[in-house]
């Protein structure tokens, strides 16, 4: 396979998993957590309207 139907290839399966993700948590996408063990990351995004 070409690198270049290659690289389209990886960019649009990417591009599909983004997606994937954004439609599974519209509802919740100013708070991100990773719980992996015992050790949680979480990222809080603070925004304001004008």
């Amino acid at each position: 396979m070409e690198p270049q139907k290659l690289a389209l290839m990886a960019l649009i399966v990417v591009s599909i998993a983004l997606l994937g993700t954004l439609l599974l948590n519209k509802g919740n996408l100013c708070d991100v957590s990773f719980r992996s063990g015992r050790t949680e990351i979480v990222a809080h995004m603070a925004y304001e309207t004008r």
